[in-house]
């Protein structure tokens, strides 16, 4: 009787023992199940962001005339790509500055065209980088984010400091495109107060530029100078991409295109 039993409990305790192993492997499954899924799952919002991205991406020559100056919202599948369209050669170029008229320059142009006064200004070193283009690549060399309030809000506080200034381009404004506050300051530091608003008073009557060169009789040199800064032709338009799903943002994409020559250079 005794061992009927314990052979009873060692057949019971088995069973618990397989139901247990049982259970465990069944969890295991279904969280690999569950991981192949999410997987998929992702990789198919990804498959289709970047798709959407490359489509958009070799459409914005026809829908920048569209979209210059404000937003565009294109639906592709179930992501929603938010596109904003900034003309850059409207904006004082920070490099061209620096390069022409000095860190004094410079710092002038950030705290008079964008208000804030926390400078990094840690340019690029050429002697260890020969492939570096130009002293200032990203904003970070420009402005010392660790230190200005509000820093959290990253993108926003870049959009307000930028609103007048940029790094991308030829490194000209556009002489009908330039904003009066880039056009001023940069024709500001080269002539005279007087014929400075002799030159902005003929760009609002949309002279030529060499014309109205001409027309206020500037020197030899400042003729000079100001076509260092200052062109009829100069083109950058800049392409900001946002991708959601849902309400989330899961990419952000910038796109530069400038014109050097007779080539256009696409920074992605």
């Amino acid at each position: 009787m005794a061992r009927q039993r314990q052979k009873r409990g060692y057949v019971l305790l088995m069973a618990l023992l397989v139901l247990c192993l049982a259970i465990t492997i069944l969890t295991g499954l279904s969280r690999y199940s569950m991981g192949v899924a999410l997987a998929a799952n992702t990789a198919t919002s990804r498959l289709q962001e970047k798709w959407g991205t490359y489509t958009i991406r070799n459409s914005l020559s026809a829908l920048e005339k569209q979209a210059l100056g404000r937003k565009l919202t294109v639906n592709l599948g179930r992501l929603r790509y938010d596109i904003s369209f900034q003309n850059e050669c409207a904006k004082l170029n920070v490099n061209q500055l620096v390069k022409w008229q000095g860190q004094q320059t410079l710092v002038k142009a950030c705290q008079e065209l964008s208000g804030e006064y926390n400078l990094a200004l840690a340019p690029n070193d050429f002697s260890e980088n020969r492939r570096i283009r130009e002293p200032f690549e990203s904003w970070g060399q420009v402005f010392d984010f660790e230190t200005i309030s509000g820093k959290d809000n990253y993108e926003t506080l870049l959009a307000e400091r930028t609103q007048h200034l940029t790094l991308w381009g030829s490194g000209k404004l556009n002489w009908y495109q330039a904003s009066d506050r880039s056009l001023s300051f940069a024709v500001g530091e080269i002539v005279a107060p007087a014929r400075a608003g002799q030159l902005l008073e003929l760009r609002k009557k949309q002279t030529a530029f060499e014309a109205a060169l001409r027309e206020t009789n500037v020197s030899v040199r400042e003729f000079s100078d100001l076509k260092r800064f200052v062109s009829e032709d100069a083109k950058c338009l800049r392409a900001d991409i946002a991708v959601f799903e849902g309400a989330t943002r899961i990419a952000h994409y910038t796109s530069v295109e400038r014109e050097i020559g007779q080539d256009v250079w696409i920074a992605w």
